[in-house]
């Protein structure tokens, strides 16, 4: 019986490497209409990728540190998914966009990434049992980036080099919180639109310091030309913490002014008992997500009635506590 180590997918051009392959896998007809490759195990497997010249996106792990060979031969590579290390050349790769990294893969990047067509950047770092480390400098180096995603980043420290990334028009910082005892100004990113500044989203997750928000908002209130903007998982673990608030009511400081072009407002999970004044004033917004709070139905149908235009995600998840 033959040893099923693949999977193709015809109507998706993808295919799937699990287990060493056989032979037989370099004689498949299909090989140069791929377009999507999978590979679980690179160290294990050594998978020949010059096999699959037509390959648009990669996604290639390793359990064993692995360096990828020489990607060149890919020219229609656009998207490139891995946490092992990168080959020298990188900027000859015209096709390449989207780049996403993880753990061992941000330790050691070849120079020339800072050169390459790379606009969109995600990074995994989350190395159990390893200390968190400073944001990898390369980042900051990267300046043709339109978008930067850290998604449960064990970063210690977010320097302010991260203006150099003026081209920047998303960023989202998701479950990256935990070890930052500061944030930096981002008054150089002239063209942001999009921000996400989560705090803890991850069940099990260590909560980052609520004490860390405060800063957050005082330099997210420099970034006027934000037309999304989520702040969700920021919540006092009790009265003390609290940074606005009326009575045992607790809110956020009334800083929405700053945002005249807003569209998107997401404060999900923030033990919010009613809105900040300005809220209600915010003509350009289109959505505001509430889910999880506990504000109250009528001051929700009281600011449906002034802004009857704004879409209120969430209304039936918010209970009053009072």
């Amino acid at each position: 019986m033959k040893k099923h180590t693949y999977t193709y997918t015809a109507r998706c051009k993808a295919l799937v490497i699990f287990s060493k392959p056989t032979a037989d896998l370099y004689d498949e007809p299909y090989l140069n209409e791929i377009e999507e490759l999978s590979i679980d195990n690179a160290f294990a497997f050594q998978v020949d990728l010059t096999k699959f010249p037509q390959v648009k996106r990669l996604f290639i792990a390793s359990k064993d540190p692995y360096t990828i060979e020489d990607l060149v031969h890919l020219q229609q590579l656009e998207e490139l998914n891995t946490n092992c290390f990168l080959p020298e050349n990188t900027k000859k790769m015209k096709q390449l966009k989207k780049l996403t990294l993880s753990d061992q893969a941000l330790l050691c990047v070849p120079k020339d990434l800072k050169d390459s067509s790379v606009t969109c950047l995600t990074l995994h770092y989350y190395q159990k049992g390893d200390p968190p480390i400073p944001m990898p400098a390369f980042v900051y180096q990267m300046t043709k980036l339109e978008q930067l995603e850290l998604t449960l980043c064990n970063f210690s420290v977010l320097s302010e080099e991260i203006n150099n990334l003026t081209q920047l028009s998303v960023l989202e910082l998701k479950c990256s919180m935990t070890y930052l005892e500061d944030f930096p100004s981002l008054s150089g990113l002239i063209n942001l639109r999009h921000l996400v500044v989560n705090g803890e989203t991850v069940q099990g997750q260590l909560r980052p310091k609520f004490a860390l928000f405060s800063k957050i908002l005082e330099q997210v209130c420099q970034l006027g030309e934000l037309e999304t903007l989520d702040i969700g998982n920021w919540y006092p673990k009790n009265q003390k913490e609290r940074i606005a608030f009326e009575g045992k009511k607790n809110s956020l400081p009334d800083i929405f002014a700053s945002f005249p072009k807003l569209k998107k407002l997401y404060i999900t999970w923030m033990k919010l008992d009613y809105l900040p004044p300005t809220i209600f004033k915010m003509y350009t917004l289109e959505e505001l997500n509430i889910i999880s709070n506990y504000l109250a139905e009528e001051e929700l149908h009281s600011l449906q009635q002034e802004l009857p235009q704004l879409k209120i995600v969430g209304k039936g998840h918010n209970t009053s506590r009072f």
